[in-house]
């Protein structure tokens, strides 16, 4: 009898485990897709290649990024995410890094 509680519970174990991995995974693989949308459509809006932006890019580093493609950044982004949450914390956004941190951190 021992054994087969024993079993039983390494199951639960083992099902938990994979649980927390599969869920961890994909929430890996959203955060991925939200990076890269956020990405793209800086790159679109101040017309340069992705390829081009680094995560410490920001307002004033590109001729086309100034205060009112940073606007429109934020509208676009806001779309194509269906952002809907709180605005607080937006006048410390100012690199390609803390949009990412912005848009993934919102709830």
């Amino acid at each position: 009898m021992p054994n087969f509680k024993f079993n039983l519970n390494l199951n639960r174990i083992i099902w938990f485990y994979k649980y927390i991995f599969k869920k961890n995974f994909k929430m890996k693989a959203i955060e991925a897709k939200k990076k890269k949308i956020i990405l793209r459509t800086i790159s679109e809006i101040i017309e340069i290649k992705p390829i081009q932006i680094k995560l410490t890019n920001g307002i004033g580093d590109f001729e086309k990024w100034d205060s009112l493609a940073h606007i429109r950044i934020f509208l676009a982004i806001k779309k194509k995410l269906k952002y809907v949450g709180s605005t607080n914390n937006l006048s410390n956004v100012r690199t390609v890094n803390d949009w990412i941190k912005f848009f993934l951190n919102a709830k």
